[in-house]
C-alpha cells in the first residue's frame, strides 16, 4: 500500500493500482466509473472509497466544520495518480460470485490456470465485442471464464491420480462448449460493475500473455499496438495440427495456455533458424 503523512503524523493509506483493491473497493469503484456525474465528483466518491469518511474530517467541536489543513489533505488526494491511471487487474479479486443461487468460479491470478480452448474462445468473443459493443459477447466471455466448482470425487481422483486424472489446482469444471449459452444466458443478470470487472480482470491478463517475452514469436505487434497472433498459426489451426489423433484434440484443448504458447513460439524459433540457414547457402 502507498500514501502520504499528514502533519499530525497520520500515515494514510492508498492502493497503488487495482490489484491492492477488496472486492468491494474493486466493484465500488466501477460502479462510480460508470455514473454520469461530473469528473470531480467520481474523484471525491472514489476516494472515499480508498479511505474510511471519518479519516477525512477534522472536527471542530462544537461547530463541525473543516478547517484549511483539510483542504490541502483533498488536494493531496485528487492528485493521486490511481485516479487517473487505466484500471489494471491481474489479481483474482472476483474469484467467485452467486448467481441464481447457484455459485460459479473464475480463473486464479493472472489467468495462470487459463486453459488453450478457454483463450480460443475468450479471444473470439472479445473481438466480436469490440468491433459490436453488443453485451451477449461479454456474457460469453465470463461464461468461458467462470463455471461451477468441480465434484468432490473428480478432485479426489485427481489427487490421488487414478482412472486417468491428472492433479489440478482448478477447482472449476473442465469447460464444455455445451454448456456455454445457458450459463451466458445467466449471466445476462450480473451487475455491470461485476461484467466490467471480468473484461478488467481478462484484458489485463491478455495484456501480459501477449507481451510475455517467453512468447515474442507467437504475437506480433502491429502498428496500432496490439498483439496479434502470427497468421501463420492462427488458434484453430494449432489446435488442429497439435491434436493430431482425434483422440488428442481434448487433450490439448484442456492443456494449460503457457504450455501451448511456449511450445508453439519455439516451433517458430526452430523454423525461423531453418529458413535463415537455407537463405544463406
Amino acid at each position: 500500500m502507498h500514501g502520504f503523512k499528514h502533519d499530525n503524523g497520520t500515515f494514510y493509506s492508498l492502493p497503488k493500482n487495482y490489484n491492492e483493491l477488496t472486492r468491494k473497493q474493486l466493484l465500488n469503484i466501477i460502479r462510480i466509473r460508470f455514473t454520469s456525474y461530473p469528473d470531480d465528483w467520481k474523484k471525491y466518491l472514489i476516494i472515499r472509497q480508498l479511505i474510511p469518511i471519518f479519516h477525512l474530517y477534522c472536527f471542530r467541536w462544537p461547530f463541525f466544520k473543516f478547517t484549511n489543513v483539510d483542504l490541502v489533505d483533498w488536494q493531496r488526494f485528487f492528485s493521486y495518480p490511481f485516479l487517473y491511471e487505466k484500471p489494471i487487474l491481474t489479481r483474482a479479486i472476483l474469484d467467485k460470485f452467486r448467481i441464481g443461487g447457484k455459485t460459479y468460479y473464475g480463473p486464479s491470478d493472472n489467468c495462470a490456470n487459463l486453459t488453450f480452448v478457454e483463450f480460443i474462445k475468450c479471444e473470439t468473443f472479445l473481438e466480436h465485442y469490440r468491433q459490436t459493443s453488443e453485451e451477449h459477447w461479454l456474457h460469453s466471455i465470463i461464461a468461458v471464464l467462470y463455471r461451477h466448482k468441480k465434484n468432490i470425487l473428480i478432485r479426489v481422483m485427481e489427487k490421488a491420480m487414478v482412472f486417468g486424472f491428472e492433479p489440478s489446482d482448478d477447482i472449476r469444471q473442465k469447460y464444455n462448449d455445451a454448456l456455454l449459452a445457458k450459463r451466458a444466458k445467466q449471466f445476462t443478470k450480473l451487475a455491470p460493475e461485476v461484467k466490467e470487472a471480468v473484461l478488467i480482470f481478462y484484458e489485463s491478463c491478455r495484456h501480459n500473455i501477449i507481451t510475455h517475452p517467453g512468447f515474442n514469436l507467437v504475437f506480433k505487434k502491429n502498428t496500432g499496438g496490439e498483439g496479434k497472433s502470427n497468421k501463420d498459426y492462427g488458434w484453430a489451426h494449432v489446435l488442429k495440427s497439435r491434436a493430431e489423433k482425434a483422440d488428442n484434440f481434448e487433450r490439448w484443448e484442456q492443456l494449460r495456455l503457457t504450455t501451448v504458447l511456449f511450445d508453439l513460439n519455439e516451433d517458430i524459433r526452430q523454423q525461423n533458424e531453418r529458413e535463415a540457414k537455407l537463405n544463406n547457402k
